[in-house]
C-alpha cells in the first residue's frame, strides 16, 4: 500500500510541476511578446499604459506576432518531430479593397509541419493553450475576455503539404500564403 501511495504522490507531484512549468513558459512568452511589440514603437510611446497600447492595431498585431514566434519556438523546443511552423490569418483576403478595418482577432493560428501527428504533441499544445489563455487574460485586451482558447494549431505532415491537403495548401498558396515562423 505504501508503494502505491508513494507512486501516486510522485505522479501527482510530477504533473503539478509540469503544470507550474507551463504557466511559467506561458508568462515568459507573453512578456517576450510585450517586449517585442514595445520595441517596434517610437521611444516616446514605449512607456504608455498597456490599455492604451492595445487599442492600437499595429501594437496588437506586433504583440500577436511576438506570441506566434514564442509559441512556435516553445513547441519546436519541446517536440523534435516538428519540422517547420507557419502562421496564417484565416480572415486575410487579398481582394479586400473596402478600406474597412477587419476586427482584431485574438486567435493565434499556426500550422505545424510534423514528421507524424502524436498524442504527446496534442497534450503539449492543449496545456500551453490553457496556460497562455490564462496569462493573456491578465492583460487589458478587451476582445480576449470571452476567449476560452487562443491557440489554433493545426498539425500537417509533409505528405499533406505535397498533396496540398487542407490547411497544408496555405503553405504554398499563391494568394494568401502562410508565413514561415520556424526555423528562420
Amino acid at each position: 500500500m505504501a508503494t502505491v501511495t508513494k507512486n501516486m504522490e510522485s505522479t501527482v507531484s510530477t504533473q503539478m510541476h509540469q503544470a507550474v512549468e507551463m504557466v511559467d513558459v506561458a508568462e515568459k512568452i507573453r512578456e517576450n511578446a510585450l517586449d517585442f511589440a514595445k520595441m517596434k514603437l517610437p521611444p516616446v510611446k514605449q512607456d504608455k499604459g498597456l490599455e492604451a497600447l492595445f487599442m492600437k492595431r499595429n501594437f496588437f498585431c506586433d504583440f500577436k506576432h511576438g506570441l506566434v514566434e514564442g509559441v512556435c519556438q516553445t513547441i519546436c523546443d519541446y517536440d523534435g518531430k516538428v519540422i517547420e511552423s507557419y502562421s496564417f490569418d484565416p480572415d486575410a483576403n487579398p481582394d479586400c479593397q473596402s478600406g474597412e478595418d477587419i476586427p482584431m482577432d485574438g486567435n493565434i493560428n499556426i500550422i505545424l509541419v510534423v514528421e507524424s501527428k502524436t498524442a504527446g504533441l496534442d497534450a503539449l499544445i492543449t496545456s500551453l493553450d490553457r496556460s497562455l489563455t490564462k496569462a493573456l487574460k491578465e492583460l487589458p485586451i478587451s476582445n480576449l475576455a470571452s476567449y476560452d482558447s487562443v491557440l489554433n494549431i493545426i498539425q500537417v505532415t509533409k505528405e499533406d503539404v505535397e498533396k496540398r491537403k487542407g490547411y497544408a495548401a496555405l503553405i504554398s498558396s499563391t494568394y494568401v500564403r502562410a508565413l514561415k515562423v520556424w526555423p528562420n
